[in-house]
């Protein structure tokens, strides 16, 4: 965590940190007694919510603040990494807590801007954390504060496209870069829809629904980029 000034934290939000490490790809999966954990001074300001694996030397946490926390007041938290040969490892930030957003209810204000959350990618390594298997697609979390939406970037359409496609490292980056915004981005726009539609299919009927949607929509990304970049190639090659 390379962090000079204060981490603005909403009361309303969660907050995304991101850790450093020389640890390998998939650390915490791979080693049983490995694990992160954070405390805050004072204490008790600070949970965290949810955290990634580590790939290319780098993890992504998400705290949010307890309801003891108030705007305007620092705390400082301290995330330490428990290794394998149980050696504790630790860094510290200063988080600056802030007042929620008060919504305009004069009727005066801007339109309401859509603000699609940012995507986590989840890596083979992670898949044990979410549940997940070559199957899985996409999750979004929503618990009325903040929306986290992840990304399966092993999914097995997409392992499949890349590993039969000719794309050199330059395209490889791109397929991926867009495969993680476009599925992420359809993905949050099926659980806006699902929460409009709550109540018309629950329990297993439910979990099957979202399931084959969320496979058709790997699929239908996956030939969309694929096909764009097809008309790139040609473009390039008249």
């Amino acid at each position: 965590m390379n962090t000079q000034k204060p981490i603005p934290v909403r009361l309303d939000r969660h907050a995304l940190i991101r850790l450093e490490s020389d640890a390998p790809d998939g650390y915490l999966v791979g080693h049983v007694h490995a694990r992160i954990t954070i405390s805050s001074e004072p204490d008790g300001l600070v949970l965290m919510d949810s955290r990634t694996d580590f790939r290319g030397g780098r993890a992504r946490m998400t705290i949010r603040a307890r309801d003891e926390a108030k705007p305007g007041r620092n705390a400082t938290v301290t995330i330490f990494l428990l290794t394998a040969k149980n050696k504790t490892l630790n860094t510290k930030a200063t988080l600056r807590f802030e007042a929620p957003e008060e919504a305009d209810t004069s009727g005066k204000g801007e339109r309401s801007k859509l603000k699609v959350p940012a995507p986590i990618a989840v890596y083979k390594a992670e898949w044990a954390t979410h549940g997940w298997n070559e199957e899985s697609v996409a999750r979004v979390d929503d618990d009325g504060r903040e929306t986290l939406v992840f990304v399966n970037m092993d999914n097995q359409h997409f392992t499949k496209f890349l590993r039969t496609s000719s794309y050199q490292e330059t395209g490889v980056n791109r397929m991926k870069n867009n495969f993680l915004l476009y599925v992420a981005f359809y993905s949050w726009m099926k659980h806006m829809m699902d929460v409009r539609e709550e109540g018309k299919l629950e329990g297993e009927d439910f979990e099957h629904y979202e399931s084959a949607e969320l496979d058709r929509v790997a699929q239908t990304v996956i030939h969309s980029i694929s096909a764009a970049s097809r008309s790139e190639d040609e473009v390039a090659g008249d």
